[in-house]
């Protein structure tokens, strides 16, 4: 599994996350979790789950095109990500036991804002200020994120992923924490 935190900073957004998953059950590899997709808009993604969500969303989905609306945006992209995902073959791949959402979440960020989008493609903001954190040990992480408040922001993703780290055997190196460009 992951940690990925979104941290709103001003008018930056910071995506963090772990950078290793765990293959066929038996052996650790790296697993790029947090990036930027290219285009007239930047959007960062972090992911947490199975690493296939961050594989597709990287290299075969297109997202919609951007109306200017940040907020009406993130729904837009929150159903073209459903649409991709409820493929019959990925679907399989990736869904929950109960086979109405997917085993991932996924953290967007631009136009200086964040959300997350759930397994269920719901749409949970994060606040103007403020930090989320999801995956294994997300409740280590978001406290380690409070404790260090009115620090800067790589002075406190930092030390929340290795604060996870050390509380899920499946977290670990390499960190990648990335600033979203706000345009």
């Amino acid at each position: 599994m992951t940690v990925a935190i979104a941290l709103r900073d001003g008018e930056d957004v910071w995506l963090a996350a772990d950078g290793r998953t765990l293959l066929d059950g038996s052996a650790w590899a790296p697993c790029e979790k947090v990036f930027v997709l290219p285009g007239e808009l930047p959007i960062g993604v972090a992911t947490c789950g199975r690493h296939r969500a961050a594989e597709e969303i990287q290299r075969r989905w297109t997202p919609p095109e951007y109306g200017g609306d940040p907020d009406a945006y993130v729904y837009d992209l929150a159903a073209s990500l459903e649409e991709h995902f409820k493929d019959e073959h990925l679907w399989k791949m990736l869904r929950e036991e109960d086979d109405s959402a997917i085993d991932a979440a996924i953290m967007l960020a631009f136009a200086g804002r964040a959300w997350v989008i759930g397994g269920d493609f719901t749409v949970t903001p994060v606040r103007p200020g403020s930090y989320l954190a999801m995956g294994c040990a997300s409740g280590i992480a978001s406290g380690a994120m409070f404790a260090a408040r009115g620090r800067s922001p790589h002075a406190r993703l930092q030390p929340a992923l290795r604060a996870a780290e050390a509380h899920d055997v499946h977290i670990g190196p390499p960190w990648m924490v990335v600033k979203i460009p706000s345009s």
